[in-house]
């Protein structure tokens, strides 16, 4: 079965209606948008100083955190010891990063969206 990146967002998006704060959009897919915005706006508000942007490399310092709205570091490590371990020749530090770049850059697109459609 073939997971796109949205898929991967979605299911490792952690929304508990009794733990979660108010502004946490509910885990729909309809919400994904929302979703988004809401896991970029965490790992700003938790990894940056006030004025500072959340880049691709703060975004990494927060997923190596673990931070329990979005705990993704383990599935990405876990991925690339299964390929070691079929003699797969990769270096996995980097095949994390990169995997973790992707979702980056998906959220950032995602934002987008969410940006425009908030106008209307």
């Amino acid at each position: 079965m073939n997971t796109t990146i949205k898929d991967f967002i979605l299911n490792n998006y952690a929304y508990d209606k009794d733990e979660s704060p108010e502004d946490a959009p509910e885990n729909k897919k309809e919400n994904y948008f929302s979703i988004c915005h809401y896991i970029l706006k965490t790992a700003k508000e938790e990894r940056c100083k006030k004025d500072e942007a959340l880049t691709s490399s703060r975004f990494f310092q927060w997923v190596s955190g673990l931070p329990s709205i979005f705990d993704i570091l383990y599935t990405f490590e876990n991925a690339a010891d299964v390929l070691i371990e079929q003699d797969i020749k990769i270096d996995k530090t980097n095949y994390v990063m990169e995997g973790i770049k992707a979702i980056y850059e998906e959220l950032l697109n995602a934002e987008e969206y969410y940006q425009f459609f908030k106008t209307f």
